[in-house]
């Protein structure tokens, strides 16, 4: 959120002048990354410097996709990044639940038991 405001020149001063874009560089006129909304990451000795704000903003704000950076108002882009955060979530955890789902099946068909169902013979077998 801080970061949209910084983007978009709605934020202090104070906090705009923590931040570069990849096309104020003075060593970046004519490449493409020059055109991008992309913030530049400076370098950190530790990992308690990965913590500071000129260093998360713009490492959240790259990560995020082209088309919601590009969010005309901040009540559209609030709306949009819920969308995406809760769709990245959801994407995750179906992911996690098919793989516990996977895993029980094959230990289900691995067990020794004349009680198993023909597909977990075929599957137990590799035959398919």
């Amino acid at each position: 959120m801080i970061m949209y405001t910084v983007h978009y020149g709605l934020a202090p001063l104070y906090i705009i002048e923590l931040v570069s874009t990849v096309a104020a560089q003075t060593s970046r006129p004519g490449l493409r990354s020059a055109g991008t909304t992309n913030y530049v990451q400076p370098w950190t000795r530790t990992q308690f410097g990965e913590r500071a704000f000129s260093y998360a903003g713009p490492v959240v704000w790259n990560s995020l996709p082209d088309e919601l950076r590009r969010t005309p108002t901040i009540n559209s882009f609030k709306r949009k990044l819920k969308t995406y955060l809760f769709t990245s979530v959801f994407l995750f955890l179906i992911f996690i639940f098919l793989v516990c789902i996977l895993t029980f099946v094959l230990h289900r068909c691995n067990r020794r038991t004349k009680f198993r169902p023909q597909w977990c013979k075929n599957i137990a077998s590799g035959s398919g």
